[in-house]
């Protein structure tokens, strides 16, 4: 396989570094503590994360909504939760120093499940034959 080749199995904005770390078979922990501090740190609502790049608060990934961005042209509107926005918008809410490894990184806030699953409780009705314990 030529080099061109092998780079082409990569996202164009992938460094050699990171190309290279890629094989290895992990990736390297993110430095979000590199980034610039947000002044103040806004408290987020329940159903909201905080991103540290753009020191706003963002909704949590909307499972329910199916929009339908132009593939290439658009995404995923993060500020809305449910909607598009050209990706030059989209860049354009980070700083101007983020790399893409950055960007995504900041984003991860968003899959938080915002309802913990309910504990199972006492009240549950178990089948008689089930072994009690005391």
């Amino acid at each position: 396989m030529s080099d061109s080749d092998f780079k082409g199995l990569f996202p164009e904005w992938a460094t050699e570094w990171q190309i290279n770390e890629s094989m290895l078979g992990e990736w390297p922990e993110p430095e979000p503590e590199g980034w610039p501090q947000c002044n103040p740190t806004p408290s987020c609502s329940f159903d909201y994360y905080f991103n540290e790049l753009t020191c706003d608060c963002w909704p949590l990934y909307d499972y329910e909504c199916h929009n339908d961005c132009a593939f290439g042209m658009e995404v995923r509107d993060p500020t809305i939760g449910c909607g598009c926005i050209s990706e030059s918008d989209f860049k354009g809410l980070f700083p101007e120093w983020a790399t893409e490894w950055d960007i995504q990184e900041s984003m991860l806030g968003q899959w938080r499940d915002p309802e913990p699953e309910p504990p199972v409780g006492p009240d549950l009705d178990l089948a008689n034959y089930w072994p009690q314990c005391v």
